[in-house]
């Protein structure tokens, strides 16, 4: 089979190839939802994982599943490596900046396999998530297998810094120029990465979807008052500091509450303490990781969401948080910052509470205005689930994305060579 002009006939499903660092993950649930929603779809999909999954707790929408999922570590050594090193050296040491010669050689030996999987499994495409190692071993199968790719970028794979600025964007500008397309979560998003590529990049904006079937709206009635609610990974980004310091002032104020905080991470041994030195232990919880229908359980309950996001030190920042997109869905109001795509969600005084990021004084009089104002908890709620139904429908995002990749496979199959024509067009 030629890797440059093959194509595949009317008729058949459309076969795409998923390449990611590491699958399956839990607090990449928004990537498995899109895959499920592709295949409802017809899309014929195969996962191309770059680590195995380190993950204790077994998501269950995982069962529903039907693509394979080829663990790269698992099977690399088994593929017959045909395609030439020839001047890939120089080429990645530009697309992955600041990793060791050793962890070049291994990404580009998996992005080989890749290659060669996906000219086996006459693959149209390959789309991978994050600008980082997942979209450098689809851009090396790509070319080495003429398979055109794209990719998603989400937030910290384009905001943080691993070496410079200038050399950290000099590789996004290299895979963005390789890609047929790059979709990425919000237009706070989508214009810094055009200041970044140019204006003429073929980058779209695609909001992750939600299965709007999973969260059932509740009424503010049927929820705990007093209930605070907060879901992500123990990191410096997610501001978890500020929402503990936030309860500790709600104390202050004489409020009865109880918060809950969902998720693990590196900064959990520096959160307990500082939830021992605040003195609110009896009232602020860190409950660990929990699967997606624990959480559902939780957002049923709470009577308000606090995810106060900052930007972190390195620059890194959370994109568009798939927990706001779900608390909007089951009428949880929220109260977040101004951060990067979190307004393209919530609109501060319709559909939630919007304060500026690292001032806990400030979260604490959005969560004290939630609790003592029930007409606004449910208008907030109500205007929440009308704009998840609105923008956010994991059906209708995941359509779009399907579009895409049958637009791109359509050129690529009805017109020669690897120019333009065959990229996706935005205008």
């Amino acid at each position: 089979m030629s890797s440059s002009d093959s194509f595949w006939p009317h008729g058949e499903p459309l076969r795409v190839g998923y390449v990611l660092k590491r699958f399956p993950r839990l607090s990449e649930t928004f990537i498995l939802n899109e895959m499920l929603a592709l295949e409802r779809a017809g899309i014929e999909l195969t996962v191309f994982s770059l680590k195995r999954p380190l993950d204790e707790i077994r998501n269950e929408l995982l069962e529903r599943l039907r693509a394979k999922i080829i663990h790269l570590p698992e099977v690399v050594d088994c593929v017959p490596r045909t395609i030439e090193n020839t001047g890939w050296s120089a080429l990645m040491e530009h697309l992955v900046p600041g990793k060791s010669e050793g962890e070049r050689s291994a990404l580009l030996t998996k992005g080989h396999a890749i290659a060669t999987l996906a000219l086996h499994l006459r693959l149209q495409h390959l789309h991978a998530h994050f600008a980082s190692d997942a979209t450098t071993a689809a851009l090396v199968a790509a070319r080495q297998s003429g398979v055109g790719f794209s990719f998603t970028a989400h937030a910290r794979d384009i905001f943080h810094s691993y070496v410079s600025p200038d050399v950290d964007d000099e590789a996004r500008r290299l895979k963005i120029a390789a890609a047929r397309f790059v979709v990425t979560v919000s237009e706070y998003n989508r214009r810094h990465l055009l200041g970044v590529a140019g204006a003429r990049a073929p980058i779209v904006t695609l909001y992750n979807g939600i299965d709007l079937s999973r969260f059932e709206f509740t009424a503010d009635a049927d929820r705990e008052p007093g209930r605070i609610l907060a879901v992500g990974r123990l990191v410096e980004k997610k501001g978890f500091d500020d929402l503990i310091e936030a309860c500790r002032l709600l104390r202050e104020r004489g409020f009865s509450y109880q918060c809950d905080i969902v998720g693990g991470g590196e900064k959990e041994s520096d959160l307990s303490h500082q939830i021992e030195r605040a003195g609110v232990g009896k009232s602020v919880r860190l409950l660990g990781a929990l699967s997606p229908e624990a959480v559902v359980q939780h957002m049923k309950r709470a009577s308000v969401m606090v995810l106060p996001c900052k930007v972190s030190q390195s620059g890194d920042r959370d994109g568009l948080p798939t927990v706001l997109l779900e608390s909007l869905a089951v009428g949880l109001p929220a109260v977040s910052t101004s951060v990067a795509g979190i307004p393209e969600i919530i609109e501060h005084g319709r559909s939630g509470l919007l304060v500026e990021p690292s001032r806990p004084a400030a979260i604490t009089d959005a969560v004290s205005k939630l609790f003592c104002d029930r007409a606004l908890r449910a208008t907030i709620a109500a205007a929440g689930r009308t704009r998840a139904e609105r923008l956010f429908d994991l059906t209708e995002n995941a359509g779009r994305l399907r579009r895409y990749f049958a637009q791109v496979t359509e050129a690529k199959a009805t017109q020669k060579g690897d120019s333009d024509a065959h990229r996706l067009s935005v205008g």
